[in-house]
């Protein structure tokens, strides 16, 4: 068995606890790029981070470097049929951006006959359950950004955190079911359930 997390590990949950710092000290993949990094003006992104666990996450833990990438932040490895590639919503992915052309490069130079199977992980999401108008923003420029790029070279799952709950699709392009067409699609799964208290959205699944 392979663990991995695309966060949150903690959260701070001031309204649970009374404040906090888990999400500071602790998140394995809230990557960040620090308050002074990447940060545009569409949806929550400008605000959202502030640099949450970015320096703790970058000298506690080390990453594959094999296939290149950006130290903790983005990189990739092989784990048997498997290849994992791992990228920062928290940094620049934008056209011309340094992660998003490794990326590009790096999906390109996957064996499918060494590693039939390809995931990305990511701590943002693209396809979600969130009431939040911001985090929708987000969600929809992701989605511009990088499904196009999941679909080019097939890659077969996106796992991603953020929002704590959990959610799974069927292969999807650009909102569209793929299962029953000839189309490609990856399947996508919010997996945000291994730290902070679960989110519900239901009113019929909020106790009082």
């Amino acid at each position: 068995a392979l663990p991995i997390s695309a966060g949150d590990e903690g959260d701070d949950d001031e309204e649970e606890s009374g404040g906090g710092s888990l999400a500071e000290t602790h998140s394995l993949m809230a990557h960040s790029a620090g308050y002074s990094g990447f940060h545009p003006l569409w949806g929550n992104f400008g605000d959202d981070s502030r640099g949450e666990c970015g320096v703790p996450f970058a000298q506690r833990f080390h990453m594959p470097t094999k296939f290149g990438g950006n130290g903790n932040f983005w990189y990739s490895f092989e784990y048997g049929p498997v290849r994992v590639v791992t990228i920062s919503t928290e940094h620049d992915l934008s056209i011309g951006s340094a992660q998003r052309a490794w990326l590009r490069r790096t999906l390109y130079r996957i064996d499918r006959k060494v590693s039939p199977w390809v995931i990305v992980m990511m701590h943002r999401s693209i396809y979600g359950r969130t009431e939040s108008e911001a985090e929708q923003v987000v969600s929809d420029h992701l989605q511009r950004l990088l499904e196009p790029i999941f679909r080019k070279y097939r890659v077969n799952v996106v796992l991603s955190g953020h929002e704590h709950r959990y959610l799974r699709t069927a292969p999807v392009y650009m909102d569209l079911n793929m299962a029953s067409s000839r189309g490609w699609g990856s399947t996508y799964a919010m997996v945000g359930t291994g730290g902070a208290r679960l989110q519900y959205r239901s009113e019929e699944h909020t106790s009082e």
